[in-house]
């Protein structure tokens, strides 16, 4: 039986909708976690990452679903902020990056150039989704304190 999903406060659905910095934690085959520097898209309650079919985190994820992120503001942000999203994987095949949760659709930090060809290699194969389901999610600093 699927584990039920986390419920995201309001205020923790607003960073994850304008910050796209994330560090995807995944577990390797000796169990060992591993972090990958990618660029996450919140969207319709999940997070998105897209990235090579054959790429480490994508076997990492096929074989043990659980996942962390860390989802952050930028370095030159005086006022440093990150939201941990801890949960369970997916590897979505043949699909479209969900659309951007954002007003106007644009991701921040990422060029139309980028997004497109991203989009491309979607369509071809090379690329997938992995798709992170949330469990427990909240801001770094209250979730340390628990």
């Amino acid at each position: 039986m699927p584990e039920p999903e986390a419920r995201i406060p309001d205020d923790v659905i607003e960073f994850l909708e304008n910050h796209t910095r994330t560090i995807l934690l995944t577990l390797r085959r000796d169990g060992s976690p591993t972090a990958h520097p990618m660029t996450g898209l919140y969207s319709d309650g999940r997070l998105s990452f897209s990235t090579y079919r054959k790429s480490a985190k994508t076997l990492n994820v096929q074989r043990d679903s659980r996942t962390a992120c860390l989802v952050t503001t930028g370095d030159d942000d005086a006022h440093f902020q990150a939201v941990v999203y801890r949960g369970r994987s997916r590897v979505l095949e043949g699909r479209e990056m969900p659309q951007r949760g954002r007003a106007g659709g644009d991701t921040p930090n990422v060029s139309g150039g980028t997004a497109n060809r991203a989009a491309d290699r979607l369509k071809t194969g090379k690329r997938i989704i992995i798709e992170v389901s949330p469990g427990e999610v909240g801001f770094l600093d209250e979730m340390s304190k628990a």
